[in-house]
């Protein structure tokens, strides 16, 4: 009898374990202005955990650090929320204004938007866009993965990702060539590009999707504003083998 009462406690713990690490309430955070003439404009728009347990609270804590990070224009005295970030962005805005009354018309932006791209039973993937123009010849827009470990509340940083970094980076290369009819030998940066060392190295951001990773090298990073972001796509069934968290291609739908 003790037996079969410990084996159903077992069986009562894996799955309270499993439920905990598949479900994941997911709930928006907003402030968005209205468009508007000469004036600091703010809107973001991401996904949050209602912060029940410690975990949805270190996630909610990095995607709001993230943002802050995003619209931030400090050198130092850091907000620490992002209320107080987009007080300062528009502080900032409005001392400029003040300083040249008759010559100041612009406007600036910051702009997050944040959608749920990829979620399986280990892992989540918010997927930030982001813009900013605080004046000069343009704005600047660029693409975000943030990846989480949904057991831990963990955000998973690049090194983390992989189980053979070499293996990884050599195939990436041979994507990145392929997909600009590049040969095997010849120099990266003779093509235009700006790679440091003339020697291939992955973007700051690489995030999962519905079918397979994608590598993006944000607007300056390899190269020239004109070019653009760079995006490669690699499918699962030819990149899990690398990788310490292997992506699934019927993982949950895109939530937001």
């Amino acid at each position: 009898m003790k037996k079969k009462l410990l084996i159903a406690i077992l069986l009562s713990a894996v799955i309270t374990s499993c439920n905990n690490s598949t479900t994941l309430e997911i709930v928006p955070f907003s402030i968005t202005d209205q468009p508007c003439d000469s004036c600091a404009r703010v809107a973001l728009n991401y996904p949050q955990t209602p912060g029940k347990n410690r975990q949805e609270r270190k996630i909610n804590a990095e995607l709001n650090q993230w943002v802050i990070r995003a619209i931030d224009l400090s050198a130092d005295n850091t907000p620490e929320t992002v209320e107080e970030a987009v007080t300062q962005f528009k502080s900032a805005y409005e001392q400029i204004k003040n300083d040249f009354p008759d010559e100041y018309n612009m406007s600036w932006e910051s702009t997050v938007e944040g959608t749920i791209c990829y979620e399986d039973n280990r892992l989540f993937a918010v997927c930030m866009e982001t813009y900013s123009f605080t004046g000069g010849a343009h704005g600047y827009g660029s693409s975000h993965y943030l990846l989480f470990d949904k057991t831990q509340g963990e955000i998973i940083k690049k090194e983390d990702l992989l189980t053979d970094e070499d293996g990884f980076i050599s195939l990436a290369e041979k994507k990145f060539r392929s997909s600009f009819n590049m040969e095997d030998n010849l120099p990266l940066n003779e093509q235009g590009f700006m790679f440091e060392g003339d020697r291939f190295h992955l973007p700051n951001t690489i995030g999962y999707t519905q079918t397979g990773l994608k590598l993006i090298y944000n607007p300056y990073e390899i190269a020239p504003y004109s070019e653009g972001q760079i995006v490669i796509d690699i499918p699962y069934e030819e990149v899990n083998k690398y990788l310490k968290y292997q992506g699934k291609m019927n993982s949950k739908q895109n939530r937001s």
